[in-house]
Order: C-alpha cells, then structure tokens, then sequence
C-alpha cells in the first residue's frame, strides 16, 4: 500500500481509501515475476494460542472457558484453603474426543475436588446448606438467593436469576456477585423442567 503512494497504514484512524484498489496490486515472487494479490491473511498475536503437533506455524485459540473446577488443599501450615482450575472449550473437546472425562475429579496429589460449575449452572449463594429442607423446598425464600453462572474466569461472574437487564440507568451492574475460585462460597442446584431445585451432587 505504501508503494501505491497510500499514507501510512500504522498511523492511528488510518483507513483504507475507497479507491485503493482500483488497479491491481502486485507482489514479486523469488524469480522475478509480477503475480497478483487477490487475497491475504492478517496476522494478530495472539499470546494464548495452541500450537497444533505436526502442522508447522499452525495453532489455534483455545475458544472461551468450558468449566471450573473447585477443590481444598492444605497450605504449607495445614491450614485448608481453596482453589480452582480452569478447562478451556478446547481442552474439553480434546478429552471428549480421547473418551476422558470432561470433568476430571481426579487431581494432582493433596488437592480434593467438590464442585465444577460452567456457564449457565446454578448455585445458593449466603445460605447454608442445612438451612434448605432439600424435600421440601420452600422457593419463596431460595429464589431469594438463586443465582445463574454468567461467566467464568480468574472470578466466577454470577448473576440473579431474575434479572432481565444488565445495568440501571447510571451504568451500575445489577444482581451481580463476582467471587474468586477461592472466595467462592455456593451450594450447586439443579432445576428440573417443572421448577422444582435439588442440590446437585458432583
């Protein structure tokens, strides 16, 4: 482009004039010869991208985050602490297609699964499990303190599973709970297709 006489490409609110194109462009190959772009491929650095075994200079993203899975350890004082780790879609699908669990409860030495919670599952937040009669539910309370899995990544973004709108008129987020996978505090529920909640069992 800049051969074309175009103004600096790299300049900010540089944009592509309507005509630059008109005649086409050419690129000189190893022998000399005039062959013309009909195409490219824009490059963007990616710093978290997965280089594909055996395809040279290939990779790919490893999309949005699948799940989270929680677990205690104990510290170097024996005091238990929580933590988490993320399972990328990417990763998720790799161990679908090798018939692993895709939910792994299984982890590395000292580190105690008890719970996983991917986008749209729902947890009791600020109540105590042996405050809820699991047979008989009393739904005018818990619906109080029902929450759905809005986003997951270093925090767990839960939002109120009433809310229909995201901020009020000033900007501020609504219903919204933003703990870390060691601050996280819930009980995961099911819902079945009638509205009925059970404590989920993972």
């Amino acid at each position: 482009m800049r051969s074309l006489g175009v103004e600096d490409p790299d300049k900010k609110g540089f944009k592509i004039p309507t005509d630059a194109f008109d005649q086409p462009v050419y690129m000189k190959s190893t022998k000399g010869l005039k062959i013309p772009i009909k195409k490219v491929r824009i490059q963007v650095p990616k710093n978290n991208a997965i280089p594909l075994p055996g395809r040279n200079k290939t990779a790919v993203e490893p999309g949005g985050n699948h799940h989270v899975v929680l677990y205690h350890f104990k510290d170097s004082k024996g005091r238990l602490k929580q933590g988490g780790e993320i399972c990328t879609l990417f990763e998720a699908v790799r161990r679908k297609k090798n018939r692993e669990l895709v939910i792994q409860r299984n982890l590395e030495s000292g580190k105690e699964f008890f719970m996983s919670l991917a986008i749209n599952e729902m947890v009791l937040l600020n109540i105590k499990e042996g405050e809820v009669d699991w047979e008989n539910p009393d739904y005018s309370r818990i619906q109080k303190n029902l929450y759905r899995v809005q986003k997951i990544s270093n925090q767990i973004v839960l939002r109120h599973h009433l809310l229909a709108i995201l901020k009020d008129d000033d900007g501020k987020e609504l219903g919204v709970e933003q703990p870390t996978h060691s601050s996280f505090k819930g009980i995961k529920v099911r819902i079945d297709r009638i509205g009925r909640i059970f404590k989920a069992h993972d």
